[in-house]
């Protein structure tokens, strides 16, 4: 299993693209750190019209960035084609290493950094400072395929492995990402877990906020595990099922039904955030924002798994959901979901009064049998 957290930096347009691995490299010294694997990927999205005209698609790829990046660096080889318009999305051309461990280095991709900035026009421009050696230790990157070979699937399609190729590397490294479409984001991963033990990277944060000061970095927490780890989760996830449903059919007699919508277009006004502050407050649940119309509340069990209950009306607030999940290390079940309409201040207080009310005597009457099935979940494990 891999531990990696995510710091998720949003840049504007200072400093440009075009400086940021001066960036990586003043960090990687302040640390005395080093990287030793440099990965790019830089693509064109083609146009719809020209799959029908391919006398327009070779001009298309004639004039394309990666084209013209060819000519200046042969290094980079002949781009290639991700099929993506048979998957619902565009045909891209790449220029990428990800895949075939062969490219141009480092050392020739830096003296054009601002032709990629300025001059090329690639719809995305991603590049990696990968396996680092924080903490003195180094865990090799992996490339992780899995959300490719899932959107396959959804697509009842052959699987392609080079879908979402340019966020496929996972590991300890920094990955530099800029977008035509406006996103623009430095990336720093590391990874925590040595020999049983999660290290602090406290250090690398403080240098990461002095790199990019008077920014608030998306923090996130990924779990990799090994298929081993994988398959004896989801067997052990399988036999807990029949636990799981008898907490379904205690909380369906518990907890409201959900409501028919309105027949006439209505525009509630009704406010959550006070009234769910006070009943975590009231039946012990930590309390937390995501986003506009959308909060978590969260109770521990004793085994350090998590009953979380979220509660989302999106901006409208013409609906709002209420979703009840029992998660941990390795395992996650639903356990209720419902919508209702609250037509105002006093339904919806009503409504989630009795919700967190009925989740918290769950969580003390009916909860333990399924708790006590999972080993314990450690104090770092985030959902």
């Amino acid at each position: 299993m891999r531990l990696i957290r995510h710091w998720n930096y949003s840049i504007g347009t200072k400093p440009p693209f075009s400086e940021w691995p001066e960036l990586v490299h003043r960090f990687l010294d302040r640390h005395g750190l080093s990287s030793g694997a440099f990965l790019y990927c830089f693509s064109d999205a083609l146009s719809y019209y020209t799959q029908w005209n391919p006398a327009l698609l070779e001009q298309e790829i004639a004039a394309s960035g990666c084209k013209r990046a060819l000519k200046t660096c042969p290094g980079f080889g002949e781009p290639r084609m991700i099929p993506g318009r048979q998957y619902g999305m565009m045909d891209e051309l790449v220029l990428s290493n990800i895949d075939t461990g062969r490219g141009c280095p480092e050392a020739e991709i830096l003296p054009l950094m601002k032709r990629i900035h300025r001059s090329w026009g690639f719809s995305s421009s991603v590049i990696c400072y990968y396996d680092v050696d924080f903490f003195g230790k180094l865990v090799p990157w992996e490339r992780d395929m899995e959300g490719a070979r899932e959107f396959s699937e959804q697509k009842n399609l052959p699987f392609e492995p080079m879908l979402f190729l340019d966020r496929q590397p996972v590991g300890s490294g920094i990955k530099l990402a800029r977008y035509s479409f406006g996103k623009q984001e430095i990336s720093f991963s590391i990874d925590l877990l040595h020999d049983g033990v999660v290290l602090d990277p406290s250090a690398y944060m403080e240098t990461m906020k002095e790199l990019l000061p008077n920014r608030h970095p998306k923090d996130v927490l990924q779990i990799l595990f090994t298929p081993e780890e994988k398959q004896e989760y989801a067997v052990r996830q399988a036999a807990a099922e029949p636990l799981a449903e008898g907490c379904r059919a205690w909380l369906a007699q518990q907890l409201p039904k959900e409501d028919e919508p309105p027949r006439k277009y209505s525009f509630p006004e009704y406010k959550m955030a006070s009234t769910l502050k006070a009943l975590a407050k009231k039946y012990g649940f930590d309390y937390k924002y995501v986003i506009s119309g959308n909060y978590t509340l969260t109770k521990r069990t004793d085994r350090g798994h998590r009953l979380e209950l979220t509660v989302d009306s999106g901006l409208s607030h013409f609906e709002t959901s209420f979703v009840l999940i029992f998660n941990g290390l390795g395992f996650s079940h639903c356990l209720y979901s419902a919508s209702f309409h609250p037509r105002d201040q006093e339904e919806f207080d009503a409504c989630a009064e009795r919700t967190a009310a009925k989740t918290a005597a769950f969580a003390k009457e009916a909860l333990a049998p399924l708790s006590q099935y999972y080993p314990d979940t450690p104090n770092w494990y985030r959902a």
